[in-house]
């Protein structure tokens, strides 16, 4: 989301990490909401996951369409919804793992669940730029195959530049870099197209982070589906 606000927005760095702010906010909400509630008994570990995952899905799938220009209100609103679905989750299912073992295995349990979620974090983080490059690779090929009027022309970038100007965005960010257009330039490309890939950068990156949101939303239903097996005691006493 910062890389997003980066290039599409135009933000500096720190505003655009500034932004994660309402997600953490919407985190600590949705795990108090949904931890009160279990605690209450108003709710059952199943339907609050449920809850809890589909509120993800509807703010991730909300994300995939915030593009370049996008409005703070809109961009605010998504990353708070994914938090309190991100923190109902964390919440619901910690009450879940803690209630299904002996009081024994509390700490093996909750460590275990701990060391589950860093494994699917470090997954999702080399899936997701796996994703984020591939795509937008595709679609600077595409763009700059299009402004060349050359159908099928193949883009190769020099060497660790995709990988830099993701770091540092706002290099291309305005599409008209002279210095950038040279670097490309030097490294084998002609120069027109170096132009043309310039140029299209800020929007394939943009379209590349939705298509990752999208990556990530899909996962998020597997997890709902998932959510339909839990069982507690409550589920039980409920049927």
């Amino acid at each position: 989301m910062p890389l997003l606000l980066f290039t599409g927005s135009g933000m500096s760095a720190s505003a655009a990490g500034s932004h994660l702010t309402p997600m953490l906010l919407g985190m600590v909400v949705g795990a108090v909401v949904m931890g009160r509630r279990l605690s209450r008994g108003k709710g059952t570990h199943r339907r609050l996951a449920l809850t809890s995952t589909g509120l993800a899905f509807v703010g991730l799938v909300l994300m995939s369409t915030l593009g370049e220009g996008a409005s703070i209100l809109a961009t605010d609103g998504t990353i708070v919804l994914v938090g309190l679905g991100l923190g109902g989750m964390l919440a619901t299912f910690g009450s879940a793992v803690q209630g299904a073992v002996p009081p024994n295995m509390l700490g093996a349990a909750t460590s275990s669940l701990s060391f589950y979620r860093s494994v699917g974090g470090m997954l999702g983080v080399a899936a997701a730029g796996a994703v984020l490059t591939n795509r937008l690779r595709e679609r600077l090929s595409d763009a700059v195959s299009f402004d060349a009027s050359s159908p099928g022309i193949s883009v190769q970038l020099p060497p660790n530049w995709l990988g830099s100007v993701q770091l540092d965005p706002r290099s291309v960010s305005d599409g008209q870099s002279t210095e950038v257009v040279a670097e490309l330039a030097r490294s084998g490309l002609d120069r027109p197209v170096a132009e043309a890939l310039a140029e299209a950068f800020p929007s394939a990156l943009t379209g590349a982070i939705g298509e990752v949101f999208l990556v990530t939303a899909a996962v998020v239903v597997l997890a709902f589906g998932l959510s339909l097996f839990l069982r507690s005691e409550s589920d039980e006493e409920t049927g």
